[in-house]
C-alpha cells in the first residue's frame, strides 16, 4: 500500500482485537479539518486476545472478524471513502498449523456472503480483494465471487463511492518487489506512474491512517 507522504509515512492502524473497535468508534470525537480518505485497519493480537480469556484460538479470530463491521460502518458514516482489512501474510497462511489457517480462512468466507454483502449493500461499497489470495487461500473463491455477484445485482451498475480492500495473503514488500518485476523487466526506465498503476493496491488511494 501506498503512503501518502514520502517523508511521513502513514500510520497503520494496528490494535488488539479487545480494543480496536471501541478505540475506532470513538473516534469521532478527535478533531481534524477533515475525515481520511483511507484508513488501513489491522486486527492484531487475535491469538493472544483469546488466550488471555481462556477462549481457542479460533475463537479469536472469530472475534476479530466480528470486528470489522462495526469500524468499517463507523468510518463510511464518518466521511472515509476506502476502508483496508488486513487478514493475513503469506507467512500467516503458509507457517501456521493448517486448522488455524483454515479458520483464518473459514470465518472471513463464512462473513462475507452474509454480513458482509449485507453491509456493502447498506453502504453501497465496492470490495476488492488484494495480495496472493487466490493462491494461498483458495477455499475462499467461492464466497468472494458469490459476494460479487451479490453486490453487482444489487448495486445495479450504480456507482459506488466506497470501498472495502481486504488483505489476504498479503506482504507490503512482495507487492514491491511485484510491481517493480512487472514495470522493470524490459530494463527501460521506470517512472512513478507506471511504478504505482503496477500495484496490487492501485485501486486504492493512499492510506492516510
Amino acid at each position: 500500500m501506498r503512503a501518502q507522504h514520502v517523508l511521513a509515512p502513514a500510520v497503520v492502524v494496528i490494535l488488539a482485537v479487545a480494543a480496536w473497535p471501541q478505540w475506532f468508534l470513538a473516534a469521532p470525537q478527535v478533531v481534524v479539518n477533515a475525515p481520511p480518505r483511507h484508513i488501513a485497519l489491522i486486527p492484531d493480537g487475535n491469538r493472544r486476545w483469546a488466550r488471555s480469556r481462556g477462549l481457542s484460538v479460533a475463537e479469536g479470530h472469530r472475534a476479530g472478524m466480528a470486528a470489522l463491521g462495526p469500524a468499517a460502518a463507523a468510518a463510511w458514516d464518518g466521511g472515509v471513502e476506502v476502508v483496508t482489512f488486513w487478514w493475513g501474510s503469506p507467512a500467516n497462511l503458509l507457517k501456521r498449523d493448517a486448522d488455524e489457517v483454515a479458520n483464518i480462512i473459514g470465518v472471513l468466507a463464512e462473513w462475507l456472503p452474509k454480513d458482509g454483502v449485507a453491509l456493502l449493500q447498506k453502504y453501497s461499497a465496492e470490495l476488492e480483494f488484494g495480495g496472493r489470495w487466490r493462491e494461498l487461500a483458495p477455499a475462499l473463491i467461492p464466497a468472494v465471487d458469490s459476494a460479487q455477484q451479490a453486490l453487482a445485482t444489487s448495486h445495479g451498475g450504480s456507482p459506488r463511492v466506497r470501498k472495502l480492500l481486504v488483505l489476504i495473503g498479503y506482504d507490503g514488500q512482495e507487492e514491491i518487489l511485484a510491481a517493480a518485476a512487472k514495470v522493470g523487466g524490459n530494463g527501460a526506465a521506470v517512472d512513478r506512474a507506471a511504478f504505482e498503476g503496477a500495484l496490487w493496491t492501485a485501486n486504492a488511494p493512499p492510506v492516510d491512517l
